[in-house]
């Protein structure tokens, strides 16, 4: 009888033992206030949570007034300042994100604030949401407004380890050779710092209207970052989405050839984080 009572033991071990333990699972939603490199901060309810990005981190921003459309999106364009859903797990001890989820609109908005440009309004796509045109410009407005107070935040924590400008000639965004070597020497640098992120601003002279210096100084900010990625090597995670400037910022005030020249550039900046040079 003791020998029965025994195995009957050890058969509840063995069964007990057999089921996997299962990863602890949570939705957070929020807005990014931090990124370093493969993680990201969350800010929701008023707590801050760090979850970290993988290769298998399925990101997506959803489109369309319904939210019916699903568009594929690098983990680049998680910047501060952006509200986000993420499906996350436990695991050995810290918070991995398998899905996160974000509206394009929003990244747009996040996008402008960054770049130091006017929020717009988006073209509403159905009659239904044009009767409520009032509420939802004001909820825009208060995202818009939040993204800038967590931008302005943000500022402060990051310094700035070394840069560079690429020159364009005018109405181009092709990237001369001797840049393209000074790029990648600038990737490789970065390579070498921990925790780094590459902040990459487009510039155009003051000739031209807006819209054309806008659109123009977007190719040239979008030809740099492509040019770290597909040739220096960097890795998409570590570069935030590159922002385009227009006419915003003038390195010169110069009319002079010599001054527009200087202003038809790219800002290439390393980053890290203030925390991880202590």
């Amino acid at each position: 009888m003791k020998t029965s009572v025994k195995w009957a033991s050890v058969m509840a071990v063995s069964a007990a033992l057999a089921v996997p333990a299962l990863a602890a699972a949570e939705t957070i939603e929020g807005m990014i206030v931090a990124r370093d490199g493969a993680s990201m901060i969350i800010r929701s309810g008023g707590a801050k949570q760090r979850v970290m990005l993988t290769g298998t981190s399925d990101v997506k921003a959803i489109k369309g007034v319904f939210s019916l459309g699903r568009d594929e999106k690098a983990e680049a364009n998680l910047i501060p300042g952006l509200p986000v859903t993420v499906d996350a797990e436990s695991r050995g001890g810290q918070l991995v994100a398998t899905k996160v989820r974000f509206k394009a609109d929003q990244l747009a908005i996040a996008e402008q604030i960054e770049a130091g440009t006017a929020v717009h309004a988006s073209a509403l796509e159905d009659h239904a949401v044009k009767l409520n045109q009032h509420a939802a410009d004001m909820e825009q407005q208060q995202i818009a407004h939040e993204n800038l107070v967590q931008r302005f935040e943000q500022l402060g924590d990051y310094n700035v380890k070394s840069s560079i400008d690429v020159q364009f000639a005018t109405g181009s965004a092709a990237i001369s050779a001797a840049d393209k070597t000074a790029l990648c020497a600038l990737a490789s640098d970065a390579k070498q710092v921990k925790g780094y992120l590459i902040h990459v601003s487009g510039h155009a002279d003051s000739r031209g209207s807006a819209a054309v210096n806008q659109a123009l100084s977007h190719r040239r900010a979008n030809a740099v970052s492509n040019h770290l990625q597909q040739t220096c090597g960097l890795a998409p995670m570590r570069l935030l989405a590159p922002d385009a400037m227009g006419t915003a910022t003038p390195a010169s005030a110069d009319n002079t050839p010599a001054g527009l020249a200087a202003n038809r550039r790219v800002n290439v900046q390393i980053l890290v984080n203030r925390g991880l040079e202590g």
